[in-house]
């Protein structure tokens, strides 16, 4: 995805604004359970603008600010509309959600 941001803590309008942003109450990425993250596609540094060319297989990177590097593979892709916000529900083995919505330029779902 090429994508190379860091991310704040919150998930209004102005966080946004500033880029990727990790959603409140999901797991820091490195630990256990659902980290989730969330980025804009055509807007606000457009972070997430090619979400929907990685493949299964494909590593995500995530580095934090004291030094760890965390290493994740995409196994699959899900469009799923605005409601559906199970896909950020907690899970037992350390994972990560990105989500976006699309198609480009529209909020009408998330893959």
């Amino acid at each position: 995805m090429g994508a190379d941001f860091a991310y704040v803590e919150g998930t209004s309008h102005d966080d946004l604004k500033m880029g990727p942003v990790h959603y409140p109450g999901t797991p820091l990425p490195g630990t256990i359970g659902n980290a989730a993250i969330a980025g804009h596609r055509t807007t606000y540094l457009h972070p997430f603008m090619d979400i929907d060319k990685l493949k299964p297989g494909d590593d995500i990177i995530i580095h934090d600010a004291v030094g760890g590097v965390f290493d994740y593979q995409m196994t699959q892709q899900l469009t799923v509309l605005p409601t559906d916000v199970w896909v950020v529900d907690n899970t037992p083995d350390a994972q990560l959600t990105l989500t976006a919505c699309t198609p480009k330029g529209s909020a009408s779902h998330r893959p």
